[in-house]
Protein backbone atom coordinates (compact mmCIF):
# COMPACT_ATOMS: atom_id res chain seq x y z
CA UNK A 1 0.00 0.00 0.00
CA UNK A 2 2.76 2.20 0.65
CA UNK A 3 4.50 1.93 -2.81
CA UNK A 4 1.10 2.69 -4.60
CA UNK A 5 0.94 5.52 -2.34
CA UNK A 6 4.67 6.46 -2.85
CA UNK A 7 3.83 6.26 -6.80
CA UNK A 8 0.56 8.82 -6.84
CA UNK A 9 2.32 10.99 -4.90
CA UNK A 10 5.48 11.31 -7.53
CA UNK A 11 3.32 11.45 -10.27
CA UNK A 12 1.49 14.14 -8.87
CA UNK A 13 4.22 16.15 -7.84
CA UNK A 14 5.36 15.30 -11.75
CA UNK A 15 2.13 16.46 -12.66
CA UNK A 16 2.33 19.75 -10.80
CA UNK A 17 5.54 20.90 -11.93
CA UNK A 18 4.55 20.38 -15.29
CA UNK A 19 1.78 22.38 -14.69
CA UNK A 20 3.97 25.12 -13.28
CA UNK A 21 6.57 25.22 -16.03
CA UNK A 22 3.40 25.03 -18.64
CA UNK A 23 4.65 21.91 -20.21
CA UNK A 24 1.04 20.20 -21.07
CA UNK A 25 2.88 17.31 -22.98
CA UNK A 26 3.92 15.99 -19.69
CA UNK A 27 1.05 17.08 -17.37
CA UNK A 28 -1.51 15.49 -19.93
CA UNK A 29 0.85 11.92 -20.47
CA UNK A 30 0.66 11.90 -16.54
CA UNK A 31 -3.30 12.38 -16.18
CA UNK A 32 -3.68 9.67 -18.97
CA UNK A 33 -1.29 7.26 -16.59
CA UNK A 34 -3.31 8.37 -13.81
CA UNK A 35 -6.88 8.05 -15.06
CA UNK A 36 -5.98 5.23 -16.72
CA UNK A 37 -8.24 6.58 -20.03
CA UNK A 38 -7.44 5.36 -23.32
CA UNK A 39 -8.32 8.00 -26.41
CA UNK A 40 -8.20 5.70 -29.17
CA UNK A 41 -11.29 3.78 -27.86
CA UNK A 42 -13.95 4.71 -30.54
CA UNK A 43 -16.99 6.84 -28.74
CA UNK A 44 -21.18 6.78 -28.93
CA UNK A 45 -22.26 7.87 -32.04
CA UNK A 46 -26.14 8.90 -32.56
CA UNK A 47 -28.19 9.20 -35.53
CA UNK A 48 -30.48 11.99 -36.24
CA UNK A 49 -33.12 10.56 -34.29
CA UNK A 50 -31.10 10.06 -31.15
CA UNK A 51 -30.71 6.20 -31.53
CA UNK A 52 -27.44 4.62 -30.74
CA UNK A 53 -25.13 3.32 -33.68
CA UNK A 54 -23.05 0.33 -32.30
CA UNK A 55 -21.12 -0.70 -36.25
CA UNK A 56 -18.39 1.25 -36.67
CA UNK A 57 -19.14 0.95 -40.71
CA UNK A 58 -22.25 2.97 -39.89
CA UNK A 59 -20.12 5.57 -37.23
CA UNK A 60 -18.40 6.37 -40.08
CA UNK A 61 -21.22 7.33 -42.42
CA UNK A 62 -22.58 9.31 -40.17
CA UNK A 63 -19.97 11.19 -39.19
CA UNK A 64 -19.49 11.76 -43.33
CA UNK A 65 -23.19 12.79 -43.23
CA UNK A 66 -22.95 15.35 -40.23
CA UNK A 67 -19.75 17.51 -41.37
CA UNK A 68 -21.09 17.02 -45.08
CA UNK A 69 -24.48 18.80 -43.55
CA UNK A 70 -22.34 21.37 -41.87
CA UNK A 71 -19.36 21.99 -44.09
CA UNK A 72 -21.56 22.07 -46.97
CA UNK A 73 -22.19 25.86 -48.24
CA UNK A 74 -23.57 27.19 -51.12
CA UNK A 75 -20.79 30.05 -51.70
CA UNK A 76 -17.09 29.18 -51.16
CA UNK A 77 -15.95 32.48 -51.41
CA UNK A 78 -18.29 33.69 -48.80
CA UNK A 79 -17.54 32.65 -45.29
CA UNK A 80 -20.89 31.03 -43.53
CA UNK A 81 -21.42 33.44 -40.84
CA UNK A 82 -21.86 36.27 -43.36
CA UNK A 83 -25.86 37.15 -43.71
CA UNK A 84 -26.00 40.96 -45.13
CA UNK A 85 -23.85 42.18 -48.11
CA UNK A 86 -23.56 46.05 -47.92
CA UNK A 87 -23.41 46.37 -43.65
CA UNK A 88 -20.77 48.85 -43.13
CA UNK A 89 -18.57 48.63 -39.95
CA UNK A 90 -17.35 51.34 -37.47
CA UNK A 91 -13.88 51.82 -37.40
CA UNK A 92 -11.47 54.17 -36.19
CA UNK A 93 -10.85 57.11 -38.39
CA UNK A 94 -7.35 58.40 -37.15
CA UNK A 95 -4.26 57.17 -39.02
CA UNK A 96 -2.47 53.96 -37.30
CA UNK A 97 0.43 54.89 -35.73
CA UNK A 98 3.83 53.09 -35.45
CA UNK A 99 3.80 52.29 -31.77
CA UNK A 100 0.15 50.42 -32.35
CA UNK A 101 2.08 48.74 -35.18
CA UNK A 102 5.18 47.76 -32.90
CA UNK A 103 2.88 46.68 -30.04
CA UNK A 104 0.96 44.36 -32.40
CA UNK A 105 4.05 42.85 -33.85
CA UNK A 106 5.47 42.37 -30.28
CA UNK A 107 2.25 40.57 -29.67
CA UNK A 108 2.01 38.65 -32.24
CA UNK A 109 2.86 34.53 -31.52
CA UNK A 110 5.87 33.07 -32.83
CA UNK A 111 6.10 29.48 -34.67
CA UNK A 112 2.69 29.94 -36.55
CA UNK A 113 2.12 29.20 -40.11
CA UNK A 114 2.33 32.22 -42.33
CA UNK A 115 -1.03 33.81 -43.82
CA UNK A 116 -1.92 34.60 -47.45
CA UNK A 117 1.04 36.81 -47.98
CA UNK A 118 3.34 34.01 -46.62
CA UNK A 119 4.91 36.42 -44.22
CA UNK A 120 5.70 34.96 -40.28
CA UNK A 121 5.50 36.71 -37.21
CA UNK A 122 8.90 35.46 -37.06
CA UNK A 123 9.78 37.45 -40.09
CA UNK A 124 8.09 40.51 -39.18
CA UNK A 125 9.92 40.39 -35.74
CA UNK A 126 13.12 40.06 -37.58
CA UNK A 127 12.60 43.23 -39.37
CA UNK A 128 11.41 44.96 -36.75
CA UNK A 129 14.56 44.35 -34.54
Amino acid sequence: MNDKKTYLEDKASGAQEAAFRGDTQTLYRITRDLTRTNSSQPSTVKDEHGKLITKLTDQYKRWANHFKSILNRPDPERPAYVKEKGKEIEMKKVPITCLEIEKAIAKSKSNRAPGADRITADMLKQIHQ
